[in-house]
């Protein structure tokens, strides 16, 4: 899992990417919620908008390719 308390491309999707000819996104969309504004993001991954609640966040799921 990667995690981040940002909404920053360059904290997130642009980390991720890096590990993509070592690891796979593991699809989280199954986990979203239609009362959350979400952010387009990597494909499979979470990019949660901030609101008066919380701060935006992000979720990767990776796998290690074999």
């Amino acid at each position: 899992m990667y995690s981040t308390c940002s909404i920053l491309k360059e904290e997130n999707e642009k980390i991720i990417e890096k590990f993509l000819d070592k690891a796979e996104i593991i699809c989280l969309e199954k986990f979203k919620d239609s009362k959350i504004n979400y952010l387009p993001s990597l494909n499979g991954t979470i990019t949660v908008c901030p609101n008066s609640y919380y701060e935006g966040f992000f979720i990767a799921k990776l796998k290690k390719k074999i």
